[in-house]
């Protein structure tokens, strides 16, 4: 009888302390910080050229970078990750892009730009098969930390 009267006891305290450790957050209480991307467009088209040569293609984006932060952040500049075969191909091997802005806080900055790569003798099919697209983006910025509240 002592034996089912811990058992039971033990239950009930194991119960109320899973109970009150444990609380569903909804999404809405979870506050993301940090910069992000919060947008983002690409497109392939062929480049105008005299000769109406087909065999180079340009990859046009359009990267809405935002900072979540409370204080404002510099980019200095941002550079493009593609995926390696894709890179391969490239004609424009600028993949850094000088920002030189501002993002205050809650606010964001398009970054946009243009890379032209060789398509000599590939169809639709083997254009998609070389994956065009960001994979990521690497972020070179800079932020000021204020002293006020040491200042008095």
């Amino acid at each position: 009888m002592k034996y089912i009267f811990r058992s039971l006891v033990l239950m009930v305290i194991l119960s109320l302390l899973t109970i009150g450790c444990t609380k569903t957050g909804n999404i809405e209480d979870i506050q993301e910080t940090g910069l992000d991307i919060s947008s983002m467009m690409t497109g392939i088209g062929g480049v105008d050229t005299d000769d109406n040569n087909h065999d180079i293609q340009r990859f046009d984006y359009s990267l809405n970078l935002a900072n979540k932060d409370k204080d404002t952040v510099y980019i200095r500049e941002v550079t493009l990750v593609l995926p390696r075969v894709f890179e391969e191909t490239l004609i424009t091997k600028q993949l850094t892009v000088p920002v030189n802005k501002d993002i205050p806080s809650m606010s964001a900055i398009v970054i946009k730009g243009s890379l032209d790569f060789k398509t000599n003798g590939l169809s639709k099919e083997d254009i998609g098969k070389l994956n065009p697209r960001i994979s990521s983006v690497k972020v070179i910025n800079e932020r000021t930390i204020s002293l006020d509240k040491w200042s008095h």
